[in-house]
């Protein structure tokens, strides 16, 4: 087993103050990055970008403005947000976090910068102390890709584009980018997002056996409602089932033990354990490659909003990259259903009600940051 990848597996374990098997855990992040034709020195890479907190207060206190005033504190209305439960541990959170990294690094090849990646890295530090999870050690990098792009995954890792980056002009609008992306995070959009495509996707299933076997149109609602609110788990130890037997060569056999994995419920040996972490991270990267659904993103433009008026940028920042992104990509990105997928239009609507509503007149503290963006800007051309 290579020790780089021990070593890193066991960095994973200490980001979050647990204790880890990192023998076992490095076994099966090999298997995942050889499968997915992950590069173990890209990643080593992503977790070496680490600052002190004197180093993220220093970069902050050189774009501050001199003389009198202070920082907004906590929102109020932040009090008021529906809790969420994180569904795995921390751990586990940053390990399905690292394969999906793995994957966006082994997709788009990361911009090889030191000094463009260490600003990143400042920005998004001191951002995200403003954010829900102050706490997490999140990791930032740029990819190089012509789409404006950014991607967040559970655990704290954070990607954007040079093609979103060319689109910025300034470094308030990129400290919203990173704020809007923390929210994912923080929120446990991710992890969320997981669990919601897969009820729904099995729930459908499970609708449509109850069909067969009652040959009527008209099921019982009652059994109906039992069988969605078991959707979830019926389709995890389905995936499981699945992933077991395609390992073994044997996927037709998969769908005939369906119901065997379902009879045994919770009752999981290690090894499916361990196999979940996997099959979490494939979902979870199609969710986070992919449009997050209308709630996600309106929460994330919102809270993204009051975490860069928290840090000192103005409050136009979020509005202003929106309506960029809008030109840039259409109003309505690859003639997606606005349905479930927001317009820009409604987003900087919703931004600007906000705004008005929350926050009122701009105070921006952030004001020495003009040269500092435009370095970084001219060093990805």
């Amino acid at each position: 087993m290579p020790f780089r990848l021990f070593a890193l597996v066991a960095l994973a374990a200490a980001l979050c103050f647990r204790h880890s098997n990192a023998e076992n855990d490095a076994g099966k992040m090999t298997r995942y990055y050889a499968k997915h034709g992950v590069q173990v020195s890209a990643i080593q890479k992503l977790l070496d970008l680490e600052y002190s907190d004197s180093e993220v207060r220093k970069f902050a206190s050189r774009g501050m403005k001199e003389g009198p005033g202070s920082l907004p504190g906590v929102p109020q209305w932040w009090g008021e947000l529906s809790a969420v439960k994180p569904t795995m541990s921390l751990e586990e959170e940053v390990q399905v976090g690292l394969r999906v990294a793995g994957r966006l690094m082994s997709d788009f090849k990361p911009v090889d910068d030191q000094k463009a990646q260490t600003y990143l890295n400042l920005l998004g530090g001191y951002v995200t102390s403003k954010s829900m999870r102050p706490r997490l050690q999140y990791r930032f990098a740029i990819l190089e890709a012509k789409d404006p792009m950014a991607y967040s995954t559970p655990g704290g890792f954070v990607f954007v584009s040079t093609g979103l980056v060319k689109l910025l002009e300034t470094e308030d609008e990129l400290a919203f980018v990173l704020a809007h992306e923390a929210v994912h995070v923080a929120r446990f959009h991710g992890v969320k997002g997981v669990e919601n495509a897969t009820a729904v996707r099995h729930s459908n299933d499970a609708l449509t056996d109850l069909e067969v076997e009652s040959n009527t149109a008209q099921n019982d609602r009652k059994e109906l409602e039992d069988v969605t609110s078991k959707a979830y788990k019926k389709f995890m130890n389905y995936t499981r089932s699945i992933e077991k037997e395609r390992a073994s060569g044997n996927s037709n056999d998969a769908f005939d033990d369906l119901d065997r994995t379902v009879q045994k419920g919770g009752q999981l040996e290690q090894e499916d354990e361990e196999l979940d972490l996997d099959v979490f991270a494939d979902h979870s990267y199609r969710v986070g490659t992919g449009f997050r659904n209308r709630t996600e993103e309106f929460e994330s433009d919102i809270l993204g909003t009051d975490i860069i008026v928290r840090s000192g940028y103005s409050n136009e920042a979020s509005a202003s990259l929106l309506d960029k992104l809008r030109v840039a990509m259409g109003d309505t990105p690859f003639v997606l259903d606005d349905a479930t997928h927001p317009r820009f239009a409604d987003r900087i609507k919703s931004v600007k009600k906000h705004i008005a509503e929350r926050w009122g007149r701009s105070n921006r503290r952030m004001v020495h940051t003009g040269s500092r963006f435009e370095q970084f800007k001219k060093s990805l051309n």
